[in-house]
């Protein structure tokens, strides 16, 4: 009996060895495809990225569509809660684990590529769940997410919460909903719009793939040479696969001087099979611990290659994740011209009579058979 079950024992750990062994055979095999890109011809494999995704982009003149947003924002304890402005905190263990949870659907976002304008709906669904406890907990009393319609374009930003009230600075007025106009460079109020174009990006802070690239090429002879921590300023290597090559670009950058972190590690994955654009991007400390990660997929509509489905994780010193988003585009139009409304005030669905505040110049207007009508402080 005992014979049998040693070897029923040596019998499992042979096997779990040898999955392990397949495993991480898999693994070196497949990073063995890469194959390191002569220097030489980095310039030329720049080149090529920046023409390809460009171009794509360029082709694209309207777009609309539909995207399913899902963010998970982490926190730990009652402390932790307390920032997010929303939680009773009072149902929170001290030191329990929580995710607020965030499903938001932005529908009928329309732009207009060429000219610079989106309009966006932006309708939230916003709860708070203690992971520990497997609960969700109470949201704080008068606190929700209402629904906002954006407009913005060169000219101004604007936005309207049609579920929601205001209090008036001028007591003689007394409307029910407010729509504010703002500069369109004020970017304090950009957080209240969704904006798709966003996700052609490759992780940096709204600087498209192409202008990244650029960035890297315009001293590419200087970067080739210049070495960071000892990691080479510039990596590229490629992958060929059965729809095309791949491209793996990794740059090292140095922080600044009062800046905590020594230096980043870029890592940028692009496919021929998609116009080489962003297939996966990742951002490393010089702890080795990885800060945040996005990958990408694209559909095909004509010719032209758009994003549809993107995952974005963040991470903090300790490597653990405080953001999680997975968005997924559901493009409903493309190329075709969109009704000359669609970014006035009246595709926001203002109603009759409804105060407009301008932000900027501080005045007030009356929203009145499709005018902004100046409203002049009554004088006491």
């Amino acid at each position: 009996m005992m014979k049998i079950i040693f070897k029923i024992i040596l019998l499992c750990i042979t096997i779990t060895f040898f999955s392990i062994t397949v495993s991480w055979r898999a693994i070196a095999a497949d990073e063995q495809q890469w194959v390191r890109v002569p220097e030489e011809n980095y310039a030329e494999i720049l080149e090529l990225v920046v023409l390809c995704t460009k171009a794509n982009y360029e082709e694209i003149a309207f777009w609309k569509g539909k995207m399913n947003i899902h963010e998970e924002i982490h926190f730990w304890g009652a402390d932790a809660a307390e920032k997010s402005h929303a939680v009773d905190t009072n149902s929170i263990a001290k030191y329990s684990k929580h995710i607020c949870e965030i499903d938001n659907v932005l529908s009928e976002f329309a732009i207009d590529m060429r000219n610079n304008k989106i309009y966006s709906s932006v309708e939230p669904d916003v709860q708070y769940k203690a992971v520990d406890l497997d609960q969700y907990v109470p949201i704080r009393k008068n606190v929700r997410s209402p629904k906002v319609k954006t407009i913005l374009s060169p000219d101004y930003y604007m936005w309207f919460m049609p579920d929601e009230k205001f209090s008036q600075k001028v007591r003689s007025l007394r409307a029910e909903k407010t729509a504010f106009i703002e500069s369109s460079e004020n970017e304090n109020v950009k957080a209240f719009d969704r904006e798709p174009r966003e996700f052609f990006n490759s992780g940096g802070e709204n600087v498209k793939l192409w202008d990244t690239l650029l960035k890297i090429r315009g001293r590419i002879d200087d970067r080739i040479k210049e070495s960071i921590a000892g990691y080479p300023h510039i990596e590229i290597s490629s992958l060929e696969t059965d729809k095309g090559v791949k491209y793996r670009i990794i740059t090292t950058w140095k922080g600044g001087e009062n800046y905590e972190i020594k230096y980043i590690r870029h890592y940028l994955e692009v496919d021929e099979s998609v116009s080489f654009n962003a297939i996966k991007t990742e951002r490393t400390n010089s702890d080795g611990i990885k800060t945040n990660s996005n990958e990408y997929t694209y559909e095909k509509i004509g010719e032209i290659y758009l994003p549809k489905n993107i995952k974005k994780e963040q991470y903090n010193l300790k490597g653990e994740p405080v953001f999680t988003s997975e968005i997924t585009i559901d493009t409903t139009g493309l190329n075709t011209p969109l009704p000359e409304d669609t970014f006035t005030i009246k595709n926001l669905g203002v109603e009759e009579g409804t105060l407009v505040t301008d932000k900027i110049n501080n005045t007030e207007f009356r929203y009145s058979e499709g005018n902004l009508v100046p409203i002049s402080e009554p004088s006491n």
